[in-house]
């Protein structure tokens, strides 16, 4: 009698592409050369199962890689990246638990 699902493999398979687009974007930008900015990561990152916090954070980051790009600071830019990569992919490894139910005293009655 197993009552558990195993949902870990179609959550990790949500987070792949972003993970996929953000270590080729780490790559590009470590060679200096061809870096690619035409995927839609904020599309991307709307799509993942994440909280509302951690979404605030990855936007954020998006814009300052963007301006660390702009102005040739590619150290930086890549450090923006590897963190957003790190983060969500903490995200996307993490066991996920449902939270526990609260259940209320019910009141005596003779």
């Amino acid at each position: 009698m197993q009552s558990q699902t195993n949902t870990t493999g179609t959550f990790e398979s949500t987070f792949q592409p972003i993970l996929s687009v953000l270590s080729a974007l780490v790559h590009q930008v470590s060679r200096r050369t061809n870096i690619d900015v035409s995927v839609d990561l904020h599309a991307m990152l709307e799509a993942l199962p994440i909280g509302s916090d951690e979404f605030r954070i990855a936007c954020n980051r998006l814009p300052n890689a963007q301006r660390y790009l702009a102005s040739n600071e590619f150290n930086a830019a890549q450090w923006e990246i590897n963190a957003m990569r790190q983060q969500l992919k903490s995200q996307a490894f993490a066991p996920s638990y449902e939270p526990r139910r609260r259940l209320r005293k019910r009141d005596k009655q003779d």
